[in-house]
């Protein structure tokens, strides 16, 4: 994936989400996003990308776009959707755009200017980086799983190791040291060696991680799950390929369980945990703010927040 995409798409994210709720384009945007804007986008390229369309007529003779070609294909094209849609679509910040030319230009190293085939590459490009996004839908689906595993954990003593490594862990990048660990064990686990866990093999893993938290933390409590909790965990764990994120791939939902599952699932739920410690925070804050204003009254009338 190239590099260069990556500011442009966080920088489009942002653009979009600054816009004003209920605009026509940030409800596309929303579709795009969810895999739900399929047609539309399919409609839309079909437009730009087909002989003779949009592209051909902004692109030089030699089929290829140059910076201001490039420009005044997009305001226009931002002019159009602002007229269908009845509401101004904003152009890009100063300098931006730039930025997005350099990228689709770099595509093809020795060319000055991007081709058609270039631009349906940053397309392609693009539609990776968004499937990658945790999407709202997604946290909130495993938010139950989230908040069950973060009370278990929060309600051990601040001193407990396994606690303190926990809520450190959750504003801190993902430690690859115990990453490789857990797939290490992944893979011991994995009997057929066919990159993937089935119920039996990822319960099995289960129970041997609880006895590899007992002896890596003697004498201190963990949390200990039932039956029913791991197979609550297990249905949730083999429904994450299920998502939009997987969109184009297969589902290996139903009973298998792979480390690309196991990845996203951990990006998943560190976002369900920095909510709750938001809203934990947010309360506490409303709480403070009662007290005081509870303690300027007397005065002025006495004077005086790890699953595997």
């Amino acid at each position: 994936m190239n590099e260069a995409f990556k500011p442009i798409f966080a920088a489009e994210m942002a653009r979009v989400e600054a816009m004003k709720d209920g605009g026509k384009y940030k409800k596309m945007w929303d579709r795009y996003m969810n895999n739900k804007a399929g047609a539309e986008m399919f409609k839309m390229n079909q437009e730009i990308f087909k002989k003779g369309g949009i592209f051909d007529k902004f692109a030089g003779k030699d089929g290829l776009m140059q910076m201001e070609e490039a420009k005044a294909m997009n305001d226009a094209i931002r002019m159009n959707m602002s007229k269908m849609m009845g509401e101004t679509i904003p152009p890009y910040a100063k300098g931006h755009f730039k930025k997005i030319y350099d990228a689709y230009n770099g595509l093809t190293k020795g060319v000055d200017g991007f081709s058609k085939r270039d631009a349906m590459t940053a397309q392609a490009i693009m539609n990776q980086l968004k499937d990658r996004v945790i999407k709202d839908t997604e946290v909130e689906k495993f938010y139950p799983m989230g908040e069950w595993i973060y009370d278990e954990i929060d309600d051990l003593k601040d001193e407990n190791p396994h606690k303190k490594m926990f809520m450190e862990s959750i504003h801190k990048p993902i430690n690859k040291k115990w990453m490789e660990i857990y797939f290490k064990g992944f893979d011991g686990h994995d009997k057929n060696h066919d990159g993937k866990l089935n119920y039996h093999e990822y319960m099995q893993y289960a129970d041997d991680l609880e006895e590899w938290g007992k002896k890596t933390f003697p004498g201190v409590k963990t949390p200990e799950w039932s039956q029913g909790e791991k197979n609550f965990f297990w249905t949730m764990v083999d429904s994450v390929s299920n998502g939009s994120w997987n969109h184009g791939h297969r589902k290996e939902g139903r009973g298998n369980v792979t480390k690309r599952d196991i990845r996203r699932l951990n990006r998943i739920l560190r976002e369900v945990y920095k909510d709750i410690e938001e809203s934990s925070d947010s309360s506490d804050d409303e709480g403070d703010k009662k007290e005081e204003k509870k303690e300027v009254k007397k005065d002025l009338f006495d004077e005086e927040i790890f699953f595997f």
